[in-house]
């Protein structure tokens, strides 16, 4: 709710950088989550598929994204599994 209303009073500073998505980040919620996963009998598992996980973004702002994600993903899977791959397709773009 505080990014959305800096957007909309333009108060908002983006600074993007390089980082690794899949060692600055994902690997860093993937440690956080890890427990309550295990706790519901889920397996999480975190996948790496390239060597490149460079990206160039906002930190702040893709590991909000991605907490988010993960935690919804968690919280509304029941059984079985939560999986998250890093991978990059044909036209080497970066996906998860």
């Amino acid at each position: 709710i505080l990014n959305i209303s800096q957007l909309q009073s333009g108060t908002y500073t983006y600074i993007a950088k390089e980082i690794d998505i899949y060692e600055n980040v994902l690997q860093k919620i993937f440690l956080t989550y890890q427990p309550e996963a295990k706790e519901k009998n889920l397996a999480f598992i975190l996948e790496k598929e390239t060597d490149n996980t460079i990206i160039r973004a906002e930190e702040y702002t893709i590991n909000h994204i991605f907490d988010n994600l993960i935690d919804n993903a968690i919280k509304f899977t029941n059984k079985g599994e939560v999986r998250v791959t890093v991978f990059r397709d044909e036209k080497n773009r970066l996906g998860v």
